[in-house]
């Protein structure tokens, strides 16, 4: 970011979110799996959602390089994110009524995971992400 010219960033600097909120969901997800290793219907169900943030990415590799030509980058990350949160609320909708605390876990999960991907379509785009980015590429870090 810090290496970019004036107008390159006005054009990329939204690219900076989904590194920095996918390491939060990461994080987020990974955190709640250790944090109830005891309890193996959260721990298992954090893991997988743990698992799960790296879906995006990965479906926007594999459909960018082999699916139709010409498809817009907007749908590409469309398809990862309804991926990633359409496996989430199905790890919701499977999971036993008596496992209150998996289930309200988890969802709470799909709600930061739907959160993050609608932000990518908003928050990314908008004049106040790029002046957060802006102040973060003005840091002193190297």
């Amino acid at each position: 970011v810090r290496a970019m010219d004036e107008a390159r960033f006005a054009a990329e600097g939204l690219f900076a979110y989904l590194p920095l909120f996918s390491s939060l969901l990461f994080a987020v997800c990974w955190g709640l799996a250790m944090a109830h290793r005891r309890t193996t219907a959260v721990h298992a169900r954090m893991m997988v959602a743990t698992a799960l943030t790296l879906v995006p990415p990965v479906l926007a590799r594999v459909v960018g390089n082999f699916g139709p030509d010409g498809l817009p980058g907007d749908v590409i990350d469309l398809i990862g994110f309804v991926a990633a949160d359409a496996a989430l609320a199905l790890l919701w909708w499977s999971t036993p009524a008596r496992e209150v605390r998996a289930r309200r876990i988890t969802a709470a999960v799909l709600g930061l995971f739907v959160l993050c991907h609608v932000g990518w379509f908003t928050l990314a785009r908008s004049a106040a992400w790029l002046a957060a980015v802006a102040w973060f590429r003005g840091l002193p870090l190297t």
